[in-house]
This record gives structure tokens, sequence and C-alpha cells, in this order.
């Protein structure tokens, strides 16, 4: 039996590795595919640890749990929330969220136990999977450019929609990625990549992938003009944004800021007013309950006890927030989730909960700063600020697809990694 382990461990290896390679394929044409790869991989990559004898030098289990010490008081955080959720489905999301880390946990302790030229190998052929899907989400991204007629010509477009805006949305991270992954000399293509992205994104009308290239592309600049400090800042702007979410969305709907100082093309293509009066009803019924939340995913179809009178004060408004409201107004529920990161954590785990969150994004942040060398570094972070600002107004955080196509990332990052472990 010892005997055939190593073998099932390479051959466990070999499998996550080939479907690491329908990246491309996927991020092109079938976005909710990353959920049943990853669960494949995962379970694939756990038989690859399983099998795999763990090497003399290898740190203690003590010492790499402690390395993520309040990412699982996080964890352990966010379970106890399921208990004081009113969503009936949040120890089904925290189960999905739980299982999606145990995979990507798994996947990337495969890559990095690999044999290096193995995995050298697969690095070559991952990139140009990559590089394949990238070309192709960027030449389907704007059809609405050479395909006015969709909605006329199909009986149900909606859902080509919803992928093609998915697929513009992890482009960022992807090509973010690549400038990680490619030699220096290649960079140049990388940069031409996220030029033709911002123009797929413009004629697109992908908001959500704008703001991701926007915020990836500050990331890397900022890595590159202040490399020591980039850490820091990035995390002291998350601080800020998170912890004062509530308040700032308050005040911007008592106060008009969007009607007296947001762009027009943000109040038209981006439903800016309807987001101002969204945000204003989960940033009040947040501080209702501002230390523990309300609860894993209560966030997901709301029932304010207070609705009529928000109704009331979205119709008073008038223009675009009344045409938005009314049609609400025998409806119980606001919507069917914030479309605002950091008010959906505060809603749903109180200051508390945002509070270990921000300790455990101070970690993982850290073990990103030590993990990816100098040359690379800059890419990396503007890959996490892509990620982010993917999803920072669009999905709600517990979307298993979502989580999916995140963890993914992660995961090529491992695999694209130069340095060494991660």
């Amino acid at each position: 039996m010892s005997n055939s382990l190593p073998r099932i461990a390479s051959f466990s290896t070999l499998i996550v590795f080939s479907l690491l390679l329908l990246i491309g394929p996927l991020h092109a044409f079938a976005v909710k595919g990353f959920a049943p790869i990853l669960a494949l991989a995962g379970v694939f990559g756990l038989i690859a640890v399983i099998s795999k004898r763990p090497s003399p030098a290898a740190s203690p289990f003590g010492q790499q749990v402690k390395g993520y010490g309040y990412a699982l008081v996080f964890m352990a955080y966010a379970f106890f929330a399921v208990f004081w959720s009113s969503y009936e489905g949040a120890m089904g999301s925290y189960l999905t969220a739980t299982i999606i880390v145990a995979f990507t946990i798994a996947v990337v302790k495969t890559i990095n136990q690999s044999d290096s030229n193995q995995r050298r190998i697969w690095q070559r052929l991952l990139i140009a999977s990559m590089v394949i899907g990238c070309i192709f989400a960027m030449i389907i991204g704007p059809y609405n450019v050479y395909w006015p007629r969709i909605a006329a010509d199909l009986n149900y477009p909606f859902e080509l929609i919803r992928q093609v805006n998915r697929s513009l949305t992890i482009l960022p991270i992807i090509l973010m990625l690549l400038g990680a992954a490619m030699p220096r000399h290649y960079r140049w293509l990388v940069v031409i990549g996220m030029a033709c992205g911002f123009v797929t994104t413009y004629y697109s009308n992908s908001q959500s992938s704008l703001l991701a290239l926007c915020i990836g592309s500050a990331g890397m600049i900022l890595a590159y003009i202040a490399a020591p400090l980039a850490r820091l800042i990035i995390w002291s702007c998350l601080a800020l944004a998170l912890l004062s979410a509530p308040v700032l969305h308050i005040a911007s709907f008592e106060n008009k800021w969007v009607e007296n100082y947001a762009p027009k093309i943000f109040i038209q293509k981006g439903a800016a007013q309807e987001r101002q009066w969204l945000f204003y009803v989960y940033a009040k019924e947040s501080l209702k309950k501002p230390l523990i939340g309300h609860g894993l995913r209560s966030s997901r179809s709301f029932e304010p006890a207070s609705m009529k009178d928000y109704i009331a004060e979205g119709e008073a408004r008038g223009g675009r927030v009344s045409n938005f409201v009314r049609p609400n107004k025998n409806k119980r529920n606001i919507n069917l989730h914030p479309h605002n990161l950091f008010l959906q954590i505060i809603f749903e785990f109180g200051y508390l909960g945002a509070i270990l969150l921000l300790l455990a994004m101070w970690q993982m942040l850290k073990r990103l700063d030590d993990r990816f060398d100098q040359q690379h570094k800059p890419w990396v972070w503007g890959a996490f600020g892509a990620g982010l600002g993917g999803i920072m107004f669009s999905h709600s955080v517990w979307q298993s697809w979502s989580l999916s196509i995140w963890a993914t990332c992660i995961i090529v990052a491992s695999a694209l990694c130069r340095k060494g472990k991660v």
C-alpha cells in the first residue's frame, strides 16, 4: 500500500493541473463552470496531499496554522453568526464557503509539493490557456456593438449577458496575474491587453469590469512607486471604507451627494441614485445591530420592519429613485442583496466581525507581501485590487460561483508564483 501512495499522489497532481488548464475556456465561455472545476480539483488535491508523505523540511502543523490565526477566528465567528441569522440557508452558505476554502488550500498545497520540472511545464500551459481565455473574453465582451439586436434575436439573452459581464469582471485579475507570471521583456503584451480591456469594458458597459481595471491599475502603480508602504496603504483604505460605510452612506443619501457631485455618466449607466437609496436602507439597518450584526447572509432579501418608511423617503426624493422604489411598494424585502461589499460585512457581522476580518486581511496581505518577490509584487497587488473592485458593488460574497472564481484566482496566483511557496 505504501508503494502505491506516491503513484496515487502523482496521478492526482496530474489531474489537478489538467483541470487548471480549463481556466481559459471557462473564463471566456462559462464562468459558472469554475465551481465544478474547483470542486473536482479540490477532491483530487485532497487525495494528493493525503497520499504525499510530508517532507522532513516541512514546517510543523501548529506553525502553519498560526499563520492563519485571525482567519480561523473569523471563520469561527462566522459560524456562530449562523445562529442569529434570519436567513434559513445560512448554515448551507457557511458550509459551502468552508468547503471552498478547504479545496483551495488542498490545491495550493498540491501545487507547492509538485515536482519543479512538472510545475514549470504546467505553468507555461496555464499561461497559454489564460491568454486564450482573455482574447476570447475581449472578443465576446462588446457583443452589443456588433450584435445590437441580441434581445430580439435570442429568446433568453439575459443569461448570456450575465456570463459576459462575469467574464469581463475577472478579466483584469487574469491580466494582472499574467503580468506577474510573464518574463519582464514580454510584459508589454500584458499592458496592451489591459488597454484593450479598457476599450472592451467601455463599449460593453460593464461597470464592475471598469472598476476592477481602475482599482487594479491603481494598486499596481501604488506598489511600483511606494513598494514598502503598499500593504499598509491598501489595508488602511480597506479598514476606512469598511468601518465608515454605514455613516458615509447615510450621509450620502441625506445630503444628496450623488445628485450634487457624481458625474452624469455614473448616474445614467451605474444606477448611482438607485444604489444610493439601497445603500442608505442597509446602512440604517446595520446600525440597529452594530456590534454583532444581523447574522450570516441575513442581508439576502432582507425585510426591514420600517420598509414603508424607506419607500416613502425614496418616493419623496423623486426622479430615478422614485421610479426605482415605486414597484417595490407592496414588497417586504429591499433587494436580493446590498450590492455593497462593505455594507454587507457590517450588516451581517457587525463591527466585531468587521474588526476580526480586518485582522485576518492584514495577516493575508502580509503573507502576500512576504511570498512574492519585488519584481512580481506590483502585479500581484494589482490582481488583488482588481478582485476587490470586481465584487465591491456587484455580487453577494456568499454566491458559490463567485467564491469559486476568487478561490481559483488565488490558486492561479500560487501556480504562477516564482519566488516560492504560498
